[in-house]
């Protein structure tokens, strides 16, 4: 709320707060905001004079009944009644008259994680890694989906609920590919990088099949790769619950494991 002598009030709150002025019989606590440093008693401003309120996603202010009235721009408010307030509106309790600023508070962010995507065929070529559009439609952005969705399963395993992933920067990297910083995908980066890495060492002749293509037990050891996946997160799952999400899983983590793209944090 910025006052018409160049004053502010910055109040954070989806409750409701009381606008007047001390005295004997007003609400004194946190849900009270006083006006008296701000010409209140000379203004005409009542103890307990209007209430601004949080409902349904938008704020609203209310006359409590005060000796001097309030206005909302040219409105008089009917006490009792609540009115909507929006950006740049004039309030004025009695005679003290202010401009209400509204502001959204920003949703915390998941943590971001930095990491390199490297085409094993490109290292061949010469000059930096061309990020192109056909490039990110079909090798980057695939990727980072397929990261995204074994995020959203380590998530579920552990019963919390999945942040979106976020692209905070890309940008080629020399022979190494892309460099990457996002964020709503550490814990699936962070298990490519560990347990799909170590896989890949191991199987490093099925890199670049497609998992239709892979014999029946190399694939199981990747579904198995699900289960460890899933226990080094703590996953809080019972059999049916752990089976379900291992089916949702295996075909992302196939992908990840045969791809020719390599994933790394260092």
């Amino acid at each position: 709320m910025l006052f018409d002598k160049d004053q502010s009030i910055i109040r954070e709150s989806n409750d409701s707060f009381i606008l007047g002025r001390y005295g004997q019989t007003v609400i004194t606590s946190s849900t009270f905001i006083d006006l008296v440093n701000y010409g209140a008693t000379e203004l005409g401003v009542s103890r307990n004079h209007a209430r601004i309120s949080y409902e349904n996603g938008t704020f609203v202010v209310e006359d409590l009944e005060s000796t001097n009235g309030s206005w909302l721009n040219d409105t008089q408010l009917t006490p009792g009644q609540f009115y909507p307030l929006q950006n740049n509106d004039r309030l004025v309790l009695g005679r003290l008259g202010m401009c209400i600023c509204l502001g959204e508070r920003p949703l915390p962010q998941a943590p971001s994680i930095t990491f390199s995507l490297q085409n094993e065929p490109a290292l061949d070529k010469k000059g930096p890694y061309a990020l192109s559009l056909p490039i990110l439609q079909k090798e980057i952005l695939p990727y980072l989906e397929a990261l995204a969705f074994v995020q959203e399963g380590i998530d579920a395993g552990v019963k919390r609920p999945s942040s979106p992933l976020l692209l905070l920067s890309i940008q080629a990297a020399g022979s190494k590919g892309a460099m990457i910083k996002a964020s709503g995908v550490i814990d699936a980066v962070s298990s490519v990088a560990d347990r799909v890495s170590a896989w890949r060492n191991l199987h490093s002749d099925s890199i670049g099949s497609k998992p239709q293509e892979v014999d029946p037990i190399i694939y199981q050891s990747l579904v198995q790769l699900v289960a460890v996946i899933l226990a080094d997160h703590n996953a809080v799952l019972n059999s049916q619950e752990k089976f379900e999400v291992v089916e949702k899983l295996s075909p992302q983590i196939a992908f990840l494991a045969l791809n020719p793209l390599t994933l790394s944090t260092e």
